[in-house]
């Protein structure tokens, strides 16, 4: 039977559940704010996770590896991130280029912090935050960088450079001690070089820095429609055994001291110990055993089942190598080798695989000539279809048909009100070698029959046939960069921020937003005269 009693507690129950909403809210504005404020129009990659304390569990809630930083706008990934933020979880960052090129320095040690400041002391005015012990140092790298974790080893004590591959925590709860992150220095990361990351007195870094940013070795991506492919097409297996067979544990050493680095050597059994196949290190030796042949051995707690035996590159590429998200890939792996000498260079080059039958149909850019199945084929864009057979029992077959030379697409350029989008391409004029730029709008490509976009490509120098131009164009339709430029068609200052100036034939200052071609004809020129800090600057 209703009561007031009743009706009071319902009342109370809207009540809570209302200040529970305005208190969640109030925290997703807390963070906002402060992201805006800290990164500006250079919002990092934002990956929420889930947090227990209790079993020290610190993970992502969605699949964050392998997809590109619009996931962040799905419902789902918003309600993911909303809740890591209101319901004491924690939210990562994945570091790169996918961040805007945003690295960090985490320095394991209280007693690290001082002598790191020491050596870099530009620093002390980026971001800075703290977890439980140490802190961290966040950053945007100009230029090339590692794309791998690289460690310092200082007074006993890791500083590690954080990179592409990466997790880093930002905000909310650590998962050991089950307090919230802080921002010891609470400002925008400032930008540096990958060169100005020293160690500090008596560090050094471990094993030899190199620069696996830099193209090692050509990679192929695919989507299952379009995309581009560069030229190797696999790993050379039998290469590698061999080599790790005969150079007295050398290529072993290489991946010990960049995968396994917390693993020790013992003379007296000629192994390396750690704790387990992620690299961690042990109280005592270490129940992960590498020999220097590469053969591993794995013990299980449960003594009474047989010890595993994971190949080498199993175990660096293992489910388990998941602290700062820092999983390899096979390709991972050999590009580092590669970066060590060409006696470790085990790409296959000049090989490609083409598509199986569940990738087709799709269409890939090979942007050099090569090998697939022993025959040569010339650079170009390929169409990889399916073919089918008249009779009922026969299966269906692939079909791999060039339908032009080589085309790219690097940026879509835009006025500054927004309109006029076109297709930045890169492409190579037939009977040339070198790769040229050419400006393609995107009206010409959905206009009728598309004859703007087709002369204007064969007129430059792009080799096709008429009869493929419909499949070109779906193609190029579909090329989605994810670069964005500011097309500018007078000379002068770009805008009130005074970063770029056009000249008729050059760009002076900061290019990396703007496109401006200075071999087009009849160019105009502006004549809007800024102020600037009380003097005139003249557009002319």
């Amino acid at each position: 039977m209703f009561s007031l009693e009743d009706l009071s507690a319902a009342v109370e129950r809207q009540e809570q559940k209302r200040t529970r909403r305005n208190r969640q809210k109030d925290q997703v504005n807390k963070f906002l704010d402060w992201v805006k404020r800290t990164f500006g129009e250079r919002m990092p990659f934002l990956v929420p996770s889930f947090v227990e304390v209790e079993r020290k569990i610190r993970k992502p809630v969605v699949k964050w590896r392998h997809v590109h930083r619009n996931s962040m706008n799905e419902d789902y990934w918003l309600q993911c991130l909303h809740d890591a933020i209101t319901e004491e979880g924690c939210v990562q960052v994945k570091l790169g280029p996918e961040s805007f090129d945003l690295c960090a320095l985490d320095v394991d040690a209280d007693e690290l912090v001082t002598p790191t400041l020491d050596a870099m002391p530009f620093l002390a005015n980026t971001l800075q935050t703290y977890g439980s012990k140490g802190c961290t140092f966040w950053f945007f790298i100009e230029g090339d960088y590692p794309k791998h974790k690289k460690v310092i080893e200082c007074m006993g004590f890791k500083i590690e450079f954080l990179t592409e591959r990466c997790l880093s925590t930002i905000w909310g709860t650590h998962y050991a001690t089950g307090e919230s992150y802080q921002r010891i220095n609470d400002v925008p990361p400032i930008a540096i070089k990958f060169e100005d990351i020293v160690p500090p007195a008596g560090g050094e870094w471990r094993g030899r820095t190199s620069n696996n940013g830099a193209g090692t070795h050509a990679q192929r991506s695919r989507t299952h429609r379009h995309g581009t492919a560069g030229k190797h097409g696999g790993i050379d297996w039998k290469a590698y055994d061999a080599v790790r067979e005969a150079d007295d544990g050398l290529l072993v050493k290489i991946l010990v001291d960049e995968y396994f680095s917390d693993a020790n050597w013992y003379e007296d059994e000629a192994v390396w110990r750690c704790g387990d196949r992620t690299g961690r290190g042990a109280s005592g030796k270490g129940s992960f055993k590498i020999e220097p042949n590469g053969r591993c051995t794995d013990f299980d707690f449960d003594l009474t089942e047989p010890a595993a035996h994971p190949t080498m590159m199993d175990a660096i590429c293992s489910e388990e190598r998941n602290e700062h998200g820092e999983r390899n890939t096979y390709e991972d792996v050999f590009g580092f080798l590669a970066t060590k000498g060409d006696e470790y260079n085990f790409f296959m080059q000049d090989a490609v695989t083409f598509p199986d039958m569940t990738e087709r149909p799709c269409t890939l850019c090979y942007d050099n000539d090569f090998t697939c199945g022993g025959k040569e084929y010339p650079a170009g864009i390929y169409l990889h279809g399916i073919g089918q057979t008249k009779k009922k029992d026969e299966p269906d077959y692939p079909t791999d048909e060039k339908i032009c030379s080589p085309i790219k697409a690097t940026a879509i350029t835009r006025t500054k009100e927004g309109e006029e989008h076109a297709l930045l391409l890169d492409f190579v004029p037939i009977g040339e070698t070198e790769w040229r730029k050419i400006l393609l709008s995107r009206a010409s490509l959905v206009a009728t029959k598309s004859d703007e976009a087709r002369t204007q490509l064969a007129s430059a120098g792009v080799e096709f046939k008429g009869l493929h131009w419909s499949k070109i164009n779906d193609y190029l339709e579909c090329l989605k960069p994810e670069t964005f430029l500011t097309e500018v068609k007078l000379t002068g200052w770009v805008d009130n921020n005074f970063k770029t100036f056009i000249l008729p034939h050059k760009t002076v200052g900061d290019i990396t937003e703007t496109y401006f071609d200075p071999g087009k004809d009849n160019i105009e020129y502006g004549s809007k005269a800024p102020w600037r800090n009380g003097r005139r600057t003249w557009r002319r």
